[in-house]
Parts: C-alpha cells; sequence; structure tokens
C-alpha cells in the first residue's frame, strides 16, 4: 500500500508538473501561425528553437524579450530578465543587451554592448511583420543568424505589437550654445564650468532665458544607423542643448541614442545619463519613466568631444501608453518564478534539460573578466558566409546532423556600398571609420589615396560586412584640403579646414 501510495503522488505530481508547463507555453507569442516560424541558425552550433514543447517559451513584449531558448548541441539559453544580463527592445524595435547559455557563456545582440560599431556593425531588430531579422553574437559561439535568406519560412516570428505611441528625438529645432569655445580633447567634466555656474537654470528651469541661444546643425548618419548626429555649428565643444516636450501619462519610456564623445543627459532637472569615458559609445535602452510627468517636461544635455577629432551626438525618448484595461497586464499567475523555471523534475531526461545548477545565480553573472573583449570582437575574417547559410537540405530537426552548413558554395554576384560616404575634419585632424557592406564571400580592398596625410589604420581589407578605420593628420597650410579613399570602386571623400 506504501509503495502505491507512492506512485499515486508522483502521478499526480507529474501531471500537475505537465499542467503547469502547458500553462505556461501558453503565454509565449512566437510563431503565432503555428507553422514553424521560430528558428535561427548558430554558425557554428544549428538550430536554436524559441519555442520548445517544453517550458516557458519565449515572449516578446513593448520591453524586452523574456524566456527560454533550446539548441540541441549547448542545452537551454536564458534571454532573461537576470540581474546582470536579459534582452530589451527599444522604441525602434531593435534588441540590446545579453542572452546567457548555460554551456556557452553571453550572447551580444547588439553591438552597442560592446562598443564595436564602429568595427562590426551587428544587432537584431523585429520587423513589421513580426519576424526577428540580422545577427547576434557570442563570444564562444560565433554568429546566430535571425535573417535565414534561404529558409524564410522558419524564421522567428512573433505576435506582438508595439504599444510605443510617441518618440522625441534630437533634431535641428533644439535649441543649442556652445559657449566655451572649442575645448576639444580634454574631459567633459572640466569644461563649461564657468558657464554652468553662471547659468544654473539651463538644465533645470523652465523659464531659463535662451534668447541668445541658436540651433544645432545635423553631420548626416556618420555612425549608419539611419538616423542624423548633430553638434554646433561651428563644432565649438561643449555644447549645451534642451528642449520642453509635452507628454501624454506614459506607461513606460526608454532613453537610447550614442555620442561622439560624451554626454549628459536631464530630465527636470534630474542626470539621467551620464557617459564621460572620452570616447564614442551608443547607449540604451535606459528605463526613464520615474523621471517624466504627464505635461511639460525639460529635456537637456551637455555634449563633448573629449578626444578631439569627429563629434556629434542623437538621442530619444520613446514611451508607451498605459493599457486601456487591466485585464492585458501580466498577472502573477504567469510570471516565471523560481518554482516554474525547467529543472530536470519536469523534463524527459537530465541530459539535455536545463538543472538549477546551471540557473544563471550571482557567481556566473558578467564580470570584468568575462565579459566580451576586444580580443573577441567579430571580426572581418569572421563574418557569416553564403556557406554557412541554411539550405534547403536543412530543415530543422533535433535527431539529425544534416543541419550542418556544408562547403558547396555558389557563385555570388558582389556588390558594394559604403557609409558614410564622406566626413569633414578640424584642422587639429581625427580619426574615422568607413563601413564597408557587401555579400558574406565578396572580398573587397581599401586604397588611401593621398598617403601623406590619410592613413588607414586598420581594415585595408577584408571580405563581406567590415570597417575601414583611417587617421587623418594636423593640417598646418593655411588651406583647406581633400583626400579621397576607394573601396572596390567606392569613394570616401575626406575635407579638411585650413589652419587659420
Amino acid at each position: 500500500m506504501k509503495n502505491i501510495n507512492c506512485i499515486r503522488t508522483l502521478f499526480c505530481l507529474a501531471a500537475a508538473l505537465m499542467l503547469f508547463c502547458h500553462s505556461a507555453a501558453r503565454a509565449e507569442n512566437i510563431d503565432p501561425n503555428d507553422v514553424g516560424s521560430q528558428y535561427a541558425y548558430g554558425e557554428n552550433i544549428g538550430w536554436l528553437n524559441f519555442e520548445p514543447s517544453l517550458g516557458p517559451g519565449v515572449t516578446v513584449t513593448d520591453t524586452a524579450v523574456t524566456g527560454f531558448v533550446w539548441q540541441e548541441n549547448i542545452g537551454w539559453i536564458n534571454l532573461g530578465p537576470m540581474p546582470y544580463g536579459g534582452v530589451t527592445i527599444n522604441g525602434d524595435r531593435r534588441l540590446g543587451g545579453w542572452a546567457w547559455g548555460e554551456n556557452v557563456g553571453w550572447i551580444s545582440f547588439s553591438c552597442l554592448n560592446t562598443d564595436s560599431c564602429a568595427t562590426v556593425d551587428y544587432g537584431v531588430t523585429i520587423n513589421a511583420d513580426g519576424k526577428f531579422d540580422g545577427y547576434a553574437w557570442g563570444e564562444n559561439i560565433g554568429w546566430i543568424n535571425f535573417a535565414l535568406v534561404s529558409q524564410p519560412d522558419y524564421q522567428v516570428q512573433t505576435s506582438w505589437e508595439s504599444t510605443t505611441i510617441g518618440t522625441v528625438e534630437t533634431d535641428n529645432t533644439w535649441l543649442l550654445i556652445a559657449p566655451d569655445g572649442d575645448r576639444s580633447g580634454e574631459p567633459i567634466n572640466n569644461v563649461g564650468l564657468s558657464w554652468e555656474a553662471s547659468n544654473t537654470g539651463w538644465n533645470t528651469s523652465f523659464t531659463y532665458g535662451t534668447s541668445s541661444w541658436g540651433t544645432p546643425v545635423s553631420y548626416g548618419d556618420i555612425w549608419g544607423h539611419g538616423y542624423s548626429a548633430y553638434w554646433a555649428p561651428d563644432h565649438a565643444s561643449p555644447c549645451y542643448l534642451r528642449q520642453i516636450v509635452n507628454l501624454p501619462a506614459v506607461q513606460q519610456a526608454f532613453l537610447s541614442g550614442g555620442a561622439d564623445d560624451d554626454i549628459q543627459i536631464y530630465i527636470n532637472g534630474t542626470l539621467v545619463f551620464d557617459d564621460h569615458n572620452g570616447t564614442a559609445a551608443g547607449f540604451g535602452p535606459i528605463d526613464v519613466t520615474a523621471y517624466l510627468v504627464p505635461g511639460s517636461n525639460l529635456i537637456a544635455a551637455k555634449a563633448h568631444d573629449s578626444s578631439g577629432g569627429n563629434d556629434g551626438y542623437y538621442f530619444k525618448i520613446a514611451w508607451t501608453a498605459p493599457p486601456t484595461t487591466t485585464t492585458v497586464q501580466p498577472t502573477t499567475t504567469i510570471q516565471p518564478t523560481t518554482t516554474i523555471q525547467p529543472t530536470t523534475t519536469v523534463q524527459p531526461t537530465t541530459t539535455i534539460q536545463p538543472t538549477t545548477t546551471i540557473q544563471p545565480t550571482t557567481t556566473i553573472q558578467p564580470t570584468t573578466t568575462v565579459q566580451p573583449t576586444t580580443t573577441v570582437q567579430p571580426t572581418t575574417t569572421i563574418q557569416p558566409t553564403t556557406t554557412i547559410q541554411p539550405t534547403t537540405t536543412i530543415q530543422p530537426t533535433t535527431t539529425t546532423t544534416t543541419v550542418r552548413p556544408t562547403t558547396t558554395t555558389t557563385t555570388v554576384s558582389c556588390t558594394y556600398s559604403i557609409s558614410p560616404k564622406s566626413r569633414t575634419f578640424k584642422p587639429s585632424g581625427g580619426n574615422g571609420t568607413i563601413r564597408v557592406s557587401t555579400q558574406g564571400a565578396c572580398a573587397w580592398s581599401a586604397t588611401n589615396n593621398n598617403p601623406s596625410w590619410i592613413t588607414i589604420t586598420t581594415g585595408s581589407s577584408g571580405a563581406g560586412k567590415g570597417g575601414v578605420s583611417y587617421a587623418v593628420a594636423a593640417n598646418t597650410d593655411t588651406a583647406a584640403r581633400t583626400g579621397t579613399i576607394d573601396i572596390d570602386g567606392k569613394t570616401f571623400t575626406v575635407q579638411q579646414a585650413a589652419n587659420k
């Protein structure tokens, strides 16, 4: 009788757990049409399943992508949320942040995570039709391809629809002043201090006088992300900017952008983002919901060219509307808890399912020793090529090895494009990067047509998507000068002002 009761108890427990797994999986919103649109492809690991048959699945919301992904060769990948990780999403439908693979470490969903956009511009977006697109990078596993050009039917798709109702972004209607001359090359916290001391309301007061302020100038899409960078008309640095914007009641709001080099952003007098490391970098999304109020809001910033050379800033705030009813809010019954994570007690075997010993803990959070470093950043030699894309002979399966890419190749017609196509420098010179776009198997090379004052520092040749970094020497002449760099028939023009 004792054994029978034990068996009954185990049976009831198993049934309850199976019911839970089923109900938890229903919370996910991947593959809405049940046609198998749930896969990405890792060049070194094979197919990744975003709608596994067990576990809570993957859910996309306005601010994050959460849940667990299954890969037959490496196990579970946790998309978050985690104390030091988690995959985020901003108002542009672009993903950011990190996922954690129990056996492979950290996986980056945006080049902004690693400040590598100037060298290798990668990331993952969700298109208007709900399909994931682009590439993620794993420091130990290489590229993860979401585009699946040759297998679009298996491309990860979600039924999520953004509730973002508006954005405010920097443009040439903002007010701007550069009152301290050109102090490029100095730390941001060392410049403009006298002016700030006598103009204490520039970032706090709605009634602060701005009659002497002007407007910024657009310097084009210098980062290749589809938006313009702005600065003072004469490249003076630091520059201060502000705008008063009217907002509705918001449920959540996120700040994102980039600066070359440093920027400090205030909302209604509170410093919400402080970048003073002296290097060009992107940032966000950063949750700034708590700093905004319905009605008038003062957005202000101080931007500075701390290292000399190029300068530019861009940022935006995207917000979502409060829900119209409480019925669409997540409830505590469907939120992941420590009792509903995949464990060995609810999986078919103990060899392929996550265990409590490999869930992210404080012992496996990113530290300075496990974050991707410059030694493991993607380079042009490791870009995905046409030889590693899935073909019609590699349908997703967890039982065969026919999903491995083969070495067969096809003839590729190569087309090349560069971004930006030109750049203007101060007499002091500086550094820059040209982004190169072409098919993965297409080789390219860069030729400097003015060797005396333009130097190609890295990326003189490559294949597929990559970058060419260059340095411009100081102009000691009283005349402006122009030079070019040729990249497989595409000409990049460098213009440098005279030394007056």
